[in-house]
C-alpha cells in the first residue's frame, strides 16, 4: 500500500463491522480457493541472449574465476557478464560435440570435455583442440578438476579417471582398485588428490611419487557400494548424494554424517550446487535450497521442466543460475524469496520462532503461514483489518492495532482475545503502529499516543494502565506514524508533516527534534545507538541525525516513486529499505547503497508503509498487497564491489596482449581500451569512471566500458578504471593498465647518449685537429718564411749576380742594344720574382711567363749551349710559384752543356700536370748538393694539396711531373 493510499485509508476511518454468518461461510470459502495459490518461491529471472534469440541447443555453462560466465551452445561458446554476450567463436566443433564438462586450468584458460572423450580448450579467446597430451577417451567426460599440483584430472562415464601430469598422462581403472568405472561427480580433495563418485561408492584417488594410489572411502550408516551420485564442497565438509539416503553432510575428520533432507522420500535428485554452505538441490518438479547447518526450504515449482536443466552454479553473491536445454540461462536470488499471498493486502507480520509460523496480519484478518513452503495452514483467526502485531511477554499471546476494533491482546493458540477500545480509555479506536519493549508498549492511533504495560490488560482497572499523550501535551499532530522510546524512556514520535516531537523523560510536553524537519513528514525513526537516529522521510530518503546537533545528514540513496515505503535495520551499520519494485541496502558507515530492483524480479515488490519485521533470527519480512518477501541476512554479504577486468586492448583495431608495463613505439600511440565489471545483482546500475594519468587531470564517466585515446605524446601513463553500482563509487572496483610510448629513436636516450658521446667526440677530435692545423699553420708559416728566404738567397744569390753582372758588361762593350735588353730583362725578372714570391699559388701561364723570362736571361749568357722547348696546351690551372724556374735552375746547376753538346729542356703541359724534363749529362766536379731545390718544391706541393711531384731519371734524362691546382 503507497503511503497515499495509506493516509486516504486511515482519514477515512473505515468502519468494520462484524461480518454476519453467511459473509463468514463466503469468505472461509474464498480463502479455501486462495490456498492452491499460496507458495513460497524464487523470483526467476531469466537471461536474454541477443545474439541468440530464436536458437536452442545449449549444453554447459562454467563461472571462471573472474566471475564470467561461458555457455556452450551448439553454435559456439558465448561468454556473458549479465549485460552483454559475445561469441568467442561460431565453431561447429561445438555442433558436433556436446560439452559435458568445464574446467577453468589456468587464469584465462577453459578446457572442455564432450561426450565422445574429444578436449579442447579456450585460450586468448580462441576455442582450439587441446593439444597438451593426447587423450585416449573415448567415452563421456563427466567431470574436469585441476589440483593444486596442476595435475588435470579427468572422470568419465565408463573408463574411470584419467590424470595429466607435466609429464605423462596415468589411468586409474580396475586394476588400481576401482570397483566402478562410471563416475558419476568428482571434487579435489582437502587432503591432495581427488574424490570421485561412481555407482559403487566413494573413493579418495592420489599421486605419490606419480605412483596411483586408490582407497575406498567407508561412511558410516550407508551401504557398502552405494551408489554417490555427487560430492561437492563445503568448507571443511563435503556434501554427498547418495542413493540411499539423499542429500547428507559427510566430515572427514570425524568420519560423521549428517542427513540434510529427512523429507526426501527418494526423489529423483537431478542437480545440486553448493557455494561454501548455501545448498541448491534440483529434483524433477521442486527444488529446495538453504545452509548445511541449517534447514532447507522447499520452493514451489515455477512451471520449468527441471529434467532439461543442463547446469547447475552458484555465484559468490548467492544468484542459483540454472543452464535449460531450449529456455537458456535462468536465476534466481536466493537470499530473497517470494510468499504468494494474492488480494490478502499484507500490512504486519510476527514470527512464532519456536513453530516456525509467520503469523501473517492483513486487511482481511490474521493468518498463520509455514515460512517452508508458504502455504496458508489455516483460514482467518480474525476477522479484523489489522495494521501492526508486537509480542506480549506472555507465551502464545500477542498486541494486534486494528482499523476500527482498537487494541486487541490475543492468544493465536487458544483463540482467546481481550479488546481494548476507546470506551476502555483509547483516545480512538483506529490504530496505526505498535512499538515496545518488555516492559512498556507504545500505541499510535488516530487521537493521539498511547502507553501501556507489556502485559495482559485488566479490563477493569484499564484507566489506570493507560497514559495518553495528544495535542494537549503539545503534540503537533494526532496522525503519528511511529514511536520510538531509548534505553532513557525518552519518547520520539515520527508524524505527518510536522517532522519528529519528542518527549523527554519526566517532563510532560513534546519539543521538535529538529528544526528542518518542522514541516516533514516523517514515516519511521529507528535508533542506531544511544547517540545516532535514522530517519525515513518521503521524497528525501533516509537521514542520520545525531544526538545534541540539530541538523540531519541525508544518504544520497537511490530514490523512486517518492522515496521509500519501509525501513529496518539489518545490523549496526547496514539498513534494508524498500519501495515500489525495488530494495535497497545502505551502508550507514560508507553509505554505499546496492539497489535490487526488476533485474531480479522485484517489479512487482509493491511494500505496505512501515510493514518490515525482523525475526529473532535476524530474517526481514516484508508485507506487501499481494506477496510476503523474505529477506535472508546474507544479503548483507551482497554489499560488494563489481568484479572487474579488461576486455581487450586495441591497437589500430588490433588486439594486443594485456601485459602490465607495456612499451610501444612513438607510430603506436592509438590506443582503445575495453572493460567490463560483473556484478549480477545490479547490472543495470554499472557505471565507470576512467582517467589516463599521465594525460589528463579529470576523470570520465561513462555506462559503457570503453576508452579510446589518440595521437599520444611519447611518455610513460596509466589507466585508471572504476566501476560501481551507484554514483558515489564509494563501493568501487578499480583496475589500472600501465604502459609506455616511446619517444622516436633520435629523442630516446640510447640515442641522445650516443649522439652526445659522438659530439663529444667529435668536438674534442675538432679541437685537437683544429690544434693540429694551427701548429701546422704556424709550421707552414715558418717552413715557408724559410724557404721564401732561401729562394731569395738563391734568387739573388752573388754567384748569379755576378755572372749576370758580366754578362751585362761583356754585351755593353760587344753589342750595346743587347746589353741594354739584357738589363730590361734582368729588371722585368726580379720585378715579377718579387711581385709572385709572396702569393701561395699563380696561374700556370704566368709561372710560364717566368719561366721564358728566366730563360732569356740564360739565353743571353749561354747562347746556344741550352735550348728550351714548350709544349702543349694552356690549361687553366695553377702552379706554386718560381717552380718552374727552380727546376731550370736546378738543370743548369747539375749538368754540363757547350756548343757541341747543348742542353735541351722540354716543358709539356698536359692532363697529369706540367713535365719538366732535361738530357742528363752530369757535372764530374759537382761538389754535394744541398737538394735544396727539389726539398723546397716537395714541400710546397705538401703545404698546399694532397697531391705530390713526380721526380725520376734514365740514362738520357732527368725528369720531373709537377702536379696541377685546380
Amino acid at each position: 500500500m503507497s503511503i497515499k493510499s495509506y493516509q486516504q485509508k486511515l482519514k477515512s476511518m473505515l468502519k468494520v463491522a462484524l461480518p454476519s454468518k453467511w459473509t463468514f461461510i463466503a469468505c472461509m470459502l474464498w480463502c479455501n480457493l486462495l490456498m492452491s495459490q499460496y507458495g513460497l518461491q524464487s523470483i526467476l529471472v531469466k537471461h536474454p541472449f541477443q545474439a541468440l534469440t530464436a536458437r536452442t541447443g545449449y549444453q554447459n555453462m562454467y563461472q571462471d574465476s573472474k566471475g564470467w560466465f561461458y555457455i556452450a551452445t551448439s553454435d559456439g561458446i558465448i561468454q556473458y557478464d549479465g549485460i552483454n554476450e559475445w561469441f568467442i567463436q561460431h565453431s561447429e566443433i561445438t555442433a558436433e560435440h556436446h560439452i559435458s564438462a568445464v574446467a577453468e586450468i589456468a587464469e584465462g584458460v577453459l578446457l572442455f570435455g564432450c561426450n565422445d572423450g574429444s578436449l579442447y580448450s579456450i585460450n586468448d579467446r580462441i576455442l582450439s583442440e587441446w593439444k597438451l597430451k593426447s587423450t585416449p577417451v573415448k567415452v563421456a567426460i563427466s567431470k574436469i578438476e585441476v589440483d593444486s599440483n596442476k595435475n588435470v584430472w579427468l572422470a568419465t562415464k565408463g573408463e574411470g579417471v584419467y590424470v595429466y601430469t607435466q609429464k605423462e598422462c596415468l589411468h586409474f581403472e580396475v586394476a588400481d582398485g576401482l570397483k566402478d568405472l562410471n563416475i558419476n561427480d568428482m571434487i579435489v580433495s582437502n587432503h591432495g588428490g581427488v574424490l570421485v563418485a561412481s555407482d559403487r561408492g566413494l573413493y579418495q584417488l592420489e599421486l605419490q611419487s606419480n605412483q596411483k594410489k586408490c582407497n575406498r572411502v567407508h561412511l558410516p550408516s550407508l551401504p557398502e557400494e552405494d551408489i554417490i551420485q555427487n560430492i561437492l564442497p563445503a568448507n571443511n565438509s563435503y556434501v554427498l548424494n547418495s542413493l540411499s539416503k539423499g542429500p547428507l553432510v559427510w566430515n572427514p575428520k570425524d568420519n560423521g554424517i549428517k542427513i540434510l533432507w529427512p523429507a526426501w522420500n527418494k526423489r529423483n535428485i537431478l542437480k545440486m550446487a553448493v557455494y561454501n554452505k548455501l545448498l541448491f538441490i534440483l529434483t524433477e518438479h521442486s527444488y529446495v535450497f538453504g545452509t548445511v547447518d541449517e534447514g532447507l526450504t522447499k520452493c514451489k515449482d515455477p512451471n520449468i521442466e527441471f529434467k532439461s536443466v543442463e547446469s547447475v552454479t552458484i555465484d559468490k553473491m548467492h544468484n542459483v543460475w540454472l543452464l535449460h536445454k531450449s529456455k537458456g540461462l535462468l536465476s534466481f536470488y536466493t537470499p530473497v524469496l517470494q510468499y504468494n499471498l494474492e488480494n490478502l493486502n499484507v500490512q504486519c507480520l510476527y514470527l512464532d520462532t519456536s513453530r516456525q509460523i509467520l503469523l501473517t496480519g492483513t486487511t482481511h484478518g490474521l493468518y498463520f503461514m509455514d515460512i517452508h513452503t508458504g502455504k496458508i495452514v489455516n483460514t482467518s483467526l480474525l476477522e479484523y483489518n489489522l495494521n501492526s502485531i508486537f509480542p506480549s511477554t506472555e507465551a502464545h499471546w500477542i498486541w494486534l492495532a486494528s482499523y476500527g476494533k482498537g487494541l486487541i491482546y490475543y492468544n493465536y493458540m487458544s483463540g482467546q482475545q481481550i479488546s481494548v477500545t476507546k470506551n476502555q480509555g483509547l483516545p480512538d479506536n483506529n490504530l496505526l503502529q505498535i512499538t515496545g519493549n518488555d516492559r512498556y508498549i507504545w500505541i499510535s492511533t488516530l487521537g493521539g499516543i498511547v502507553r501501556m504495560q507489556n502485559r495482559r490488560p485488566d479490563t477493569k482497572n484499564v484507566l489506570e494502565n493507560i497514559q495518553v499523550y495528544t495535542q494537549k501535551q503539545q503534540l503537533p499532530t494526532n496522525f503519528i506514524y511511529q514511536i520510538v522510546a531509548d534505553s532513557s524512556h525518552n519518547l520520539y514520535v515520527a508524524s505527518d508533516g510536522y517532522g519528529i516531537s519528542y518527549l523527554e523523560n519526566g517532563e510532560s510536553n513534546f519539543r521538535p527534534l529538529i528544526s528542518e524537519l518542522s514541516a516533514t513528514s516523517i514515516l519511521s525513526i529507528e535508533q542506531i545507538r544511544k547517540d545516532r537516529m535514522i530517519i525515513n522521510a518521503p521524497k528525501k530518503g533516509i537521514g542520520i541525525i545525531h544526538a545534541g546537533v540539530d541538523t540531519i545528514h541525508w544518504l544520497q540513496s537511490d530514490l523512486r516513486y517518492g522515496g521509500f515505503e519501509s525501513n529496518c535495520l539489518l545490523n549496526d551499520s547496514v539498513l534494508l529499505a524498500a519501495s515500489i519494485g525495488y530494495i535497497t541496502i545502505i551502508n550507514l558507515n560508507s553509505e554505499y547503497s546496492l539497489t535490487l530492483d526488476e533485474e531480479l524480479g522485484l517489479s512487482d515488490l509493491r511494500p505496505s508503509v512501515n510493514a518490515i519485521y525482523k525475526d529473532p533470527f535476524g530474517v526481514a519480512w516484508i508485507a506487501c498487497q499481494n506477496n510476503v518477501y523474505r529477506v535472508s541476512q546474507k544479503i548483507v554479504n551482497t554489499i560488494q564491489a563489481p568484479q572487474f577486468s579488461f576486455k581487450k586492448i586495441q591497437q589500430f583495431e588490433k588486439n594486443l596482449p594485456m601485459i602490465q608495463g607495456a612499451v610501444f613505439n612513438s607510430d603506436q600511440n592509438q590506443l582503445s581500451f575495453d572493460f567490463a565489471a560483473i556484478h549480477y545483482l545490479a547490472t543495470d546500475h554499472l557505471q565507470y569512471k576512467f582517467i589516463l594519468e599521465g594525460y589528463e587531470k579529470t576523470w570520465h564517466y561513462a555506462k559503457e566500458g570503453k576508452a579510446s585515446y589518440s595521437n599520444l605524446n611519447p611518455g610513460t601513463y596509466t589507466l585508471v578504471v572504476q566501476a560501481s553500482t551507484d554514483k558515489s563509487f564509494i563501493c568501487k572496483s578499480q583496475i589500472q593498465y600501465a604502459f609506455t610510448i616511446q619517444p622516436p629513436f633520435w629523442k630516446r636516450w640510447w640515442f641522445i647518449l650516443l649522439a652526445s658521446s659522438i659530439l663529444i667526440v667529435c668536438f674534442r677530435y675538432g679541437i685537437r685537429y683544429r690544434e693540429k692545423q694551427r701548429i701546422k699553420a704556424e709550421e707552414t708559416k715558418r717552413k715557408t718564411a724559410e724557404l721564401e728566404f732561401e729562394l731569395l738567397k738563391n734568387q739573388v744569390n752573388p754567384h748569379f749576380l755576378f755572372n749576370s753582372f758580366n754578362s751585362l758588361i761583356a754585351l755593353i762593350e760587344e753589342n750595346p742594344g743587347k746589353a741594354i735588353e739584357f738589363t730590361d730583362k734582368l729588371s722585368d725578372y726580379f720585378r715579377n720574382m718579387m711581385f709572385y714570391r709572396d702569393q701561395p699559388l699563380i696561374e700556370l701561364r704566368e709561372e710560364i711567363k717566368l719561366l721564358q723570362n728566366y730563360f732569356d736571361l740564360l739565353k743571353l749568357r749561354f747562347s746556344e749551349n741550352i735550348n728550351l722547348k714548350l709544349t702543349g696546351e694552356d690549361y687553366n690551372c695553377k702552379i706554386a710559384p718560381l717552380t718552374l724556374q727552380l727546376l731550370l735552375e736546378n738543370a743548369i746547376k747539375h749538368n754540363d752543356f757547350s756548343k757541341l753538346k747543348p742542353m735541351f729542356i722540354f716543358v709539356d703541359i698536359n692532363e697529369r700536370g706540367i713535365l719538366f724534363k732535361n738530357t742528363l749529362n752530369r757535372k764530374k766536379n759537382m761538389k754535394d748538393s744541398t737538394g735544396f731545390g727539389l726539398e723546397s718544391i716537395r714541400i710546397r706541393y705538401q703545404l698546399l694539396t694532397d697531391k705530390s711531384i713526380s721526380v725520376s731519371q734514365d740514362d738520357h734524362y732527368f725528369t720531373v711531373i709537377v702536379p696541377a691546382i685546380n
